[in-house]
């Protein structure tokens, strides 16, 4: 399971606002080293329209929006092929 879905999957089971400290904690997840990467996943992830984000700065939270869609071409592969 990548980071992102890790967090999604948290965000899923848990609905509403929350903290990425707070994730993060519930993901067990401990130290900067370990934390910065789930970080960065948040927030890609909130990017890209799969999570909400409110606030900015410290005060950021995130809430489940939607799993990420998959082309319905079956993948790059397929694209090179055609």
């Amino acid at each position: 399971m990548t980071r992102a879905s890790e967090c999604r999957e948290w965000l899923r089971q848990n609905p509403g606002w929350h903290f990425s400290s707070d994730v993060l904690d519930a993901l067990g997840k401990k130290g900067w080293r370990e934390r910065q990467p789930y970080g960065w996943a948040l927030s890609n992830a909130a990017a890209l329209g799969m999570l909400g984000k409110q606030g900015s700065g410290k005060t950021v939270r995130y809430c489940y929006l939607a799993e990420p869609k998959r082309p319905a071409c079956g993948g790059w592969l397929a694209r090179v092929q055609a």
